[in-house]
């Protein structure tokens, strides 16, 4: 598992990955969107290099083990490996998160 980042409505909520293929991701936090949302996750693989992907909610569904919500996301654009914060705020103003 990795922490992460989820960007949704101009809001940002931490969470958790869980579970991750090419054409998707699953992420644990505590915010609850609607389906069809877009957002953007960025995943900390360490301290110096993030990766972000922007896709769209297909499913939401209660953890009732853990107490968080769990959403499952299509991977809608390329992944982006971003090193720094600087490359993480520039990769978020640029992209088409935003309704």
């Amino acid at each position: 598992m990795s922490w992460s980042t989820v960007y949704w409505l101009e809001s940002r909520h931490l969470g958790v990955v869980r579970d991750r293929c090419p054409e998707g991701i699953f992420v644990l936090t505590h915010f609850l969107p609607s389906i069809g949302d877009k957002v953007v996750v960025v995943i900390d693989h360490s301290p110096f290099r993030h990766e972000s992907v922007t896709g769209t909610v297909l499913r939401v569904e209660e953890e009732s083990s853990c107490g968080l919500i769990g959403i499952a996301i299509r991977i809608g654009q390329p992944t982006a490996t971003l090193g720094s914060d600087h490359d993480r705020t520039n990769y978020l103003v640029n992209s088409d998160v935003r309704r």
